[in-house]
């Protein structure tokens, strides 16, 4: 993966609710492209690892976590990965 803009976020993470589709996927599809490591998140598990799955496949670095951001102990454990 290459950065379009120059954009350099090695070294950086992120966490993109909402990423297991659409925008949100997009978001975090184009900040791997930047180079940051990115936390999928969605509430379908299969959905987002498949969109984990997919920045990988193209060589971003990214993980899954699938689960609701209106669980308070959900969003503990998301801040957490």
């Amino acid at each position: 993966m290459t950065a379009a803009m120059g954009t350099d976020l090695g070294g950086l993470a992120s966490v993109v609710t909402g990423s297991s589709r659409g925008l949100g996927r997009a978001f975090a599809e184009a900040l791997a492209v930047a180079g940051a490591s990115v936390v999928v998140n969605g509430k379908d598990p299969a959905a987002t690892n498949s969109a984990a799955a997919a920045i990988t496949a193209r060589g971003g670095n990214a993980i899954a976590c699938a689960g609701s951001v209106t669980d308070a102990q959900f969003c503990a454990q998301l801040v957490q990965t």
